[in-house]
Parts: C-alpha cells; structure tokens; sequence
C-alpha cells in the first residue's frame, strides 16, 4: 500500500527522518512511505520511484477504510409524556407518545483517506429515526422527530414521529436507531471514482413503564 507521510521531501530531509530514501526533489514533491502486510518499507519522493512490483493503492480500497472509520453520533434519545414515578421513567398508555433525538448528531458525517495521490471519502448521511420497543411495533421516522413543548397541547399527536402503547408494561426497553446512506467520492490521482457503500446504524437503548394514568402519582 503506498501512502503519503504528509510532508514534503525537504521537511523529511531536514528532520533526518529514520527511512527516508528519497532526495530533496526540489523540496516541493511530497515525500511517501511505502507498506507492505503492515511493515513500513521505506520514503519515496513519488510513485515514479516506488520498487518494481509496488502497486498504488485503489480510491475503492480507501473508501473501505474509510467506511471503516466513520464514527457516527449515537442518538439521544427522548420521549413524551415522560413522566417520573416512584419506579423510574414512565409513559402513559393510549398516549400519543412523542419521540426524538437530538438534531446536533442529526447531521452528515464524512472520513477521507489518502495514499499519495489517491484519496476517497465517505459521506454518511442520516436517513431515518427508528423506535423500536422490545414488547411491540417499530415506528419508522423520516427525520430526528420533533420534540414535544407544551404550547403543543395535551393529548395531541407528534407531527412526524408519533407511538401510541395499547397496553401498560411495567418496564419496556426500547431502541433508538438512526439509519445512515452512505456514499463515497474519490480519484485515482488521475481520474474521479465513487459509488455507495452499505447502510450504517448507531443506536442507543432506554428502558421505561408505560403507566395507566390512574396509577400515576400527580404530586
């Protein structure tokens, strides 16, 4: 695999870096390193002077890296009515339970990767909120939800991500998902590339009752 150092050759040069065995090349070129099953094999000033058999890594390659180390946000997860009674967190049942996460990790996330002259990034791009309680139906969402204030009123569904529990539980646990696409662009130092790559999910769990209101203390 052939990667940049990511400095130029007269910085190497000058720093007397252990390896290097390139030349000043004007001290503009980019100074590489070459690694083969792991091991680091030595400085190049380029890939017109990488060792017979080298062979430039692939944008389609590095975008697998990359795809690799996407650190993607976790969803916070939020509810409501969330109410707090004497065994914890609760939700009313035959409530318009409203769910969401927070919009500061609702954003595109990207890495990009570069070997010499060929990078690839990719772009993950949140898609879907999935709710997904582990006695009942999933809820699919388009985006992060909207959280519930008070000026939305009492007994009034959520605009875009809305659960109704038929029946009490006395403790639920309950999976915040968010569902990534993801795509990559790249160039082989000469040409573009790109393409798609696997979806992503991060998620996140919360345990909570669902309560009848008669059960739940008003103080």
């Amino acid at each position: 695999m052939f990667e940049s150092a990511g400095k130029t050759t007269s910085e190497l040069f000058a720093a007397g870096t252990p390896g290097y065995g390139g030349t000043l090349a004007g001290g503009g070129a980019k100074g590489y390193y070459l690694v083969c099953g792991g091991a680091h094999r030595g400085w190049f000033n380029g890939p017109d002077q990488l060792p017979a058999g080298a062979v430039l890594v692939t944008p389609e390659q590095l975008a697998q890296q990359a795809y690799q180390q996407l650190a993607l946000p976790l969803p916070v997860p939020h509810f409501s009515p969330d109410l707090r009674t004497a065994s914890g967190r609760a939700t009313v049942v035959g409530e318009h339970t409203w769910v969401w996460t927070d919009k500061a990790g609702w954003a595109v996330q990207s890495k990009r990767v570069q070997a010499g002259p060929v990078w690839a990034e990719a772009v993950a791009t949140p898609m879907k909120l999935l709710f997904t309680p582990n006695t009942d139906r999933s809820l699919s969402c388009s985006g992060p939800g909207t959280a519930y204030t008070p000026s939305a009123g009492l007994h009034r569904a959520s605009p875009d991500c809305d659960y109704v529990f038929v029946r009490p539980r006395d403790h639920v646990d309950a999976t915040f998902a968010i569902q990534w696409s993801v795509r990559w662009t790249g160039s082989t130092g000469a040409a573009p590339a790109g393409g798609t790559l696997p979806d992503m999910t991060s998620r996140a769990m919360l345990g909570f009752a669902v309560e009848e209101v008669q059960s739940l203390n008003a103080g």
